[in-house]
């Protein structure tokens, strides 16, 4: 059995515990976006360009814009986890 296999068959077992890793994942955004993590938004100098880069993205639209999408994306995450959790927890057994 793989590793995926594995996870799938967690998920699949204990559905509310997608929950809790989604609100665990929008959190770690939230603070990043709110801390300002120079490793994720360093402005990288150069020639070469693609649109599927973080650091590009950053480039291209601005640190604060970035972060600004970063932290409505992680709230929705947050949101949308505590929902799942409370969903699967409480309401499906």
């Amino acid at each position: 059995m793989t590793i995926m296999e594995q996870i799938e068959r967690f998920f699949v077992e204990n559905p509310y515990c997608f929950g809790i890793c989604l609100a665990i994942m929008g959190i770690g955004g939230l603070i990043i976006a709110i801390r300002d993590a120079d490793w994720l938004f360093n402005m990288v100098s150069g020639v070469m360009y693609n649109r599927h880069k973080t650091d590009d993205q950053v480039i291209m639209y601005g640190q604060k814009t970035i972060r600004v999408v970063l932290g409505i994306i992680s709230a929705i995450s947050i949101l949308g986890g505590i929902i799942w959790f409370w969903t699967y927890a409480f309401h499906y057994k």
